[in-house]
């Protein structure tokens, strides 16, 4: 779900806004990864005391792999194998 909202609404939002004013245009990119990153850092940094940073790197690789494949099914599948990953890792512990 987070990444339908983050990257499939969010980026996609900023991405048609900024294409169609023009001296927001070449900034596209940049401005949909970065404001959508922001977003789910601060979304997640109030659930859990892990630092904002962290998240927003996290964010930050989400969004760039939804926009090099076209594709929020991409970002999800990423998403999910980090958390698999963290689960286990806590499991273990």
């Amino acid at each position: 779900m987070e990444e339908v909202v983050f990257r499939g609404a969010t980026f996609s939002v900023i991405y048609v806004t900024a294409s169609s004013i023009s001296g927001l245009a070449q900034w596209r990119i940049t401005l949909s990864v970065t404001v959508s990153s922001l977003l789910f850092a601060f979304a997640h940094t109030t659930i859990i005391g892990i630092p904002w940073l962290v998240f927003f790197g996290m964010g930050t690789l989400y969004a760039l792999l939804r926009w090099r494949s076209n594709s929020t099914a991409t970002a999800a599948l990423m998403h999910a194998t980090y958390n698999a990953v963290i689960a286990l890792a806590m499991l273990r512990a």
